[in-house]
């Protein structure tokens, strides 16, 4: 299982790290993060939905030409970096202005790396390269979160303030190994579900998500001693397990396991507090989110490819960022009438869950079981459609969509990097192919005729 992980990371290593980093800056700070806590307090809540609602529309936008520019994330950096480190001192309609720009920058870098990723990573992958950059990110919050008792408001805000120097380099270097890699795709899409249908559905689902960050974490406060070591612990044992299971054994019953987490934790919120009801409730919530996550990740990464329309990708996460933000502002209006912690309360966090399930099974599994590692090469002599390629075309498209990067099938083959782009040139032209991504879908997509 690990080594599985370390072959994925050693072949995309800087496309894992700036969606690790990317999701990092935004759950350290923007997100209902530690640094928000400490710097701004009972605002926490009021400023995150603010800072959701921005990653949403910064998620939901294409990129333009102007983003493309590599100098532009630069510039915007310079721009939020002294605003980041000054915020606690700033006037509250600053912060809230601080909050918006590091939001957009943040979120504009992950909808490009989104973009990136859907042309780069064949699908048999996805489960896990998406489980290792949520790993990374979490890590992240686990090292500040062991380090909140030590850390004043100035020293807080470098922690945001380097994550976000560290994700333009990281978005910088793989925007010049991959500006080119974006998908265009010329072949029918294989499904007629509306994108608007799984937006809906991605929305209901992390409705759920605003519940727990903006109800059920500030709970844990009596047990903040406790929870400040222990409150990522499972997600990252979590995470790693829901890639495998996101890759093998399909994305729906990955889903289920998370909904099921969840609901054994929601339901032990309801019941008196205690230390037991707290390590229960905390430990199945952050298995539960770890599955669902990773879920709602890859699942609105399947149904871009699906509906052949790159923007699903993005603007699935918008959806998912927009259903936090619901359910948050949802969560605090049920606290300040009263039912906080309540029976009450504890019924409203099950019924997003239960809508999720009943919608789910209007969709598809996106996984396509199996196929991908029982296909040898010579399955792909015998395809009809790749006969017009020559045989050394045929190897470099193999090793394709085997999920090798150009280096390696250099090697591999004993051949240039250049010849190997040369020859991938040339099988993307003769199939009217756009990506890495496009070829090894379509490859198995039309394996499935050839036994």
């Amino acid at each position: 299982m690990i080594k599985s992980y370390i072959n994925i990371f050693k072949i995309y290593p800087f496309i894992i790290l700036t969606l690790g980093f990317t999701y990092g800056a935004t759950i350290v700070f923007t997100f209902f993060g530690p640094v928000l806590t400490i710097t701004v307090g009972k605002l926490t809540p009021t400023l995150s939905i603010i800072g959701v609602l921005v990653h949403v529309f910064s998620f939901f936008l294409k990129p333009t030409e102007l983003e493309k520019n590599q100098k532009f994330f630069y510039v915007f950096l310079g721009i939020v970096i002294p605003l980041i480190l000054l915020f606690y001192t700033l006037p509250y309609y600053f912060q809230i202005l601080t909050i918006m720009l590091y939001a957009y920058m943040i979120g504009r870098i992950g909808c490009f790396w989104t973009y990136m990723a859907n042309a780069v990573i064949p699908s048999h992958i996805r489960g896990r390269t998406i489980s290792l950059s949520l790993f990374i990110s979490f890590v992240i919050l686990f090292l500040l979160n062991i380090s909140f008792p030590l850390l004043t408001n100035r020293v807080a805000l470098i922690f945001p303030g380097v994550i976000s120097i560290i994700v333009v380099v990281f978005y910088s270097k793989i925007n010049r190994n991959h500006k080119n890699n974006v998908v265009s795709y010329k072949n029918k899409a294989y499904s007629n579900i509306h994108s608007y249908y799984i937006y809906a559905f991605l929305i209901v689902i992390y409705i759920a998500g605003g519940f727990s960050y903006a109800g059920i974490y500030p709970s844990f406060e009596p047990y903040m001693h406790i929870d400040r070591y222990y409150n990522v612990l499972f997600y990252l044992l979590a995470i790693i397990t829901a890639g495998i299971v996101l890759d093998k054994y399909g994305r729906k019953i990955n889903f289920m396991l998370g909904v099921g987490f969840l609901g054994i934790s929601f339901t032990f919120f309801i019941m008196p507090s205690s230390v037991i009801t707290y390590f229960i409730t905390q430990t199945f919530l952050q298995c539960g989110w770890a599955f669902v996550n990773a879920f709602g990740w890859s699942f609105s990464w399947d149904m871009s490819e699906s509906l052949k329309k790159n923007y699903v990708f993005p603007r699935g996460i918008a959806a998912m960022l927009l259903g936090t933000a619901i359910g948050a502002f949802l969560s605090q209006t049920i606290e300040k009438i009263g039912f906080g912690h309540s029976s009450v309360y504890g019924i409203v966090t099950f019924i997003p869950l239960f809508l999720a399930i009943m919608i789910l099974v209007f969709f598809p599994e996106t996984l396509k079981r199996d196929k991908r590692r029982k296909i040898e090469f010579n399955k792909l002599q015998g395809i009809e459609e790749l006969k017009i390629l020559t045989p050394r075309e045929l190897e470099v498209c193999y090793h394709v969509i085997n999920g090798f990067n150009n280096k390696r099938i250099s090697k591999i083959l004993f051949i240039s990097e250049n010849t190997v782009k040369t020859h991938i040139s040339r099988i993307y032209s003769k199939l009217y192919i756009s990506s890495r991504s496009e070829l090894t879908s379509y490859i198995y997509e039309i394996i499935q005729y050839h036994p």
